[in-house]
């Protein structure tokens, strides 16, 4: 079985060579993962599956233009690529 870390390294050149970007914010948007600021009390960042369509939600207390900003992203983002379902 393939490790969790070989796992990302494939996914993100995957990602990088379809959309040009290593850039979880541009791969979630290649990938139509819709990215959702809102208040979620103590919690960073969320990811959900509603009605078919993959959300990811952020923490509206993060500045778009922090570095963890794109950390939790591609957090979430891993959650939407790896488990879709969970």
């Amino acid at each position: 079985m393939e490790n969790i870390s070989r796992k990302i390294r494939r996914l993100v050149t995957y990602y990088t060579r379809l959309c040009g970007s290593r850039d979880p914010v541009a791969i979630a948007q290649f990938a139509g993962i819709g990215i959702h600021i809102c208040s979620l009390g103590e919690i960073a960042g969320n990811y959900m599956l509603l009605k078919r369509k993959r959300w990811i939600l952020i923490n509206d207390s993060i500045d778009k233009d922090s570095p963890f900003f794109r950390v939790v992203v591609a957090h979430e983002l891993g959650h939407a690529l790896l488990h879709r379902t969970e």
